[in-house]
């Protein structure tokens, strides 16, 4: 017995145009045509896909902080539960994307150097050691930050209080 395989999905890829992203496969089926078609195997869209949550501004960023997604849409953070209900949880400054980690029970988020931790609320990073920085890890308690010239942590599940001699 004989096996034999045909091309299928070789020109699907992710492109910020969406004019090339056309081709994105994502929850298709595929059904064998027949022989003089003029694609052997076919692309179809499956039924009953829907939209989870739409947004009122651009997403900017996102991660998930237990089971709760919380997502940044135009300069608001939000809250979104398994249900797709949205909570206002502050405000983020800025237009960019937003880098983020997420540690137990928050979130970090950083927009034009400046950082916010997100838990219910948004609070603001003030510590006089933060510096701007571009990017955010978590690993194990600690929240790393990556400023132009040095990588510095906060103290144990703290990001609002950083260490000066990190």
């Amino acid at each position: 017995l004989r096996m034999s395989f045909s091309r299928f999905a070789v020109n699907a890829y992710t492109s910020p145009a969406l004019s090339l992203s056309a081709q994105r496969v994502v929850n298709a089926r595929t059904v064998k045509a027949q022989p003089g078609a003029k694609t052997q195997t076919p692309v179809f869209r499956c039924p009953g896909i829907a939209a989870f949550q739409t947004f009122p501004a651009p997403i900017r960023g996102a991660n998930l902080v237990g089971d709760r997604l919380i997502v940044v849409a135009g300069t608001t953070a939000y809250g979104v539960s398994s249900s797709g209900t949205l909570t206002a949880l502050g405000s983020i400054p800025g237009s960019g994307p937003c880098a983020s980690a997420a540690g137990t029970g928050k979130a970090v988020f950083l927009s034009s150097g400046n950082g916010y931790m997100v838990d219910s609320v948004v609070t603001p990073i003030t510590d006089p050691d933060y510096l701007p920085s571009t990017h955010v890890t978590w690993s194990d308690g600690y929240f790393v930050f990556l400023a132009a010239d040095r990588v510095f942590t906060c103290e144990l599940n703290d990001p609002t209080d950083l260490d000066a001699l990190a």
